[in-house]
């Protein structure tokens, strides 16, 4: 293990970070298994561990990108601009170095401070029993109201996507851009077979493409990911009065670019303020479509990651019963 990622774990999971690079969550792996639930790139660039920030396109995102969980904050999307200048592409955290306040067994406390925007950060990533918690406390630090995304980035591997995979996200609406060599992508509901808000990924995974969706007017902040193949579950769960939405990345091998050529598997649901991704100058052109902090004001969240071994089988056995809910 690299020596920039440190450890949090307790008799269930176990999770790796790295503090050099944005606080990222590189790993979750149930404890005893030789896996990880979060996508691993592997290229060339990606296990540096720290970002220089001397560009802010997406390639260079790209380039320092190691798969795993990013916090997007004060920008997410497209490279923009502010009052205070550039933000870069998915925001300026994922990249900045954070300062250790504690670490223990379960639990992690970081703090960074942004130089794109007047804006402290401190996170705290704790084990409860199968859940991930990941909060954040976000802080204006300046003595006028600033405008900002904040996001979460979390990707996850091939062990919970295959044609055995099924979603349940709980939005009314989701905006769909889809980008495949297929004829079926001319139709989103044929490639995802969905159903009742939820999608199966039986069609998606049989040749090379990729996704990308915009989900809102969420009933809960809740979406879930189940492999009935690797018999596996995750809940993530969020609070939708600040993440009112959240962008779905599905990608099956299909982007031929460097770093890219076409290796990576992954799915990625990513609660955020805004419900696209064009950056923060255009969604403030939107009511409502942004953050607002008043001076020396603070905003917390928390993020939940809960992991579940689902039973061996599962005809019966619908995604209520698995996300604790009466009904969908």
């Amino acid at each position: 293990m690299s020596v920039d990622l440190l450890t949090i774990q307790n008799e269930y999971l176990l999770v790796e970070i790295c503090p050099t690079q944005g606080a990222d969550i590189r790993k979750v792996a149930r404890i005893g298994r030789s896996e990880n639930l979060l996508l691993e790139t592997k290229w060339e660039g990606s296990e540096a561990n720290y970002c220089n920030c001397d560009s802010n396109d997406e390639d260079h995102f790209l380039s320092h990108y190691a798969g795993g969980w990013q916090l997007m904050i004060p920008n997410a999307g497209f490279p923009s601009v502010s009052k205070y200048g550039a933000v870069g592409y998915h925001g300026e955290a994922w990249s900045n170095s954070w300062s250790i306040i504690k670490h223990e067994g379960h639990q992690l406390v970081l703090e960074t401070t942004l130089r794109s925007a007047p804006i402290k950060i401190q996170r705290k990533i704790s084990l409860n029993l199968q859940t991930l918690e990941v909060t954040d406390i976000v802080t204006n630090n300046s003595d006028t109201e600033i405008e900002l995304i904040w996001g979460h980035h979390p990707a996850f591997s091939s062990l919970l996507i295959d044609t055995s995979t099924e979603v349940q996200i709980y939005a009314s609406e989701i905006a769909i851009k889809i980008d495949s060599h297929l004829e079926t992508a001319k139709n989103s509901e044929r490639i995802l077979d969905q159903q009742v808000g939820s999608f199966v990924l039986r069609d998606f995974m049989k040749a090379p493409q990729s996704f990308l969706g915009f989900a809102t007017e969420f009933k809960n902040g809740l979406a879930s990911i189940m492999n009935k193949n690797n018999q596996l579950c995750v809940n993530l769960r969020w609070d939708s009065t600040i993440f009112p939405h959240a962008w779905i990345w599905i990608e099956n091998k299909n982007i031929l670019k460097k770093p890219w050529e076409k290796n990576i598997v992954t799915l990625a649901i990513e609660p955020c303020t805004t419900k696209n991704n064009m950056g923060l100058e255009e969604s403030m052109k939107e009511p409502n479509n942004v953050l607002i902090l008043k001076s020396k004001d603070s905003k917390s969240a928390t993020i939940y990651l809960e992991v579940l071994n689902l039973p061996p089988f599962l005809e019966d056995f619908g995604f209520s019963k698995l996300v604790g809910v009466d009904s969908l």
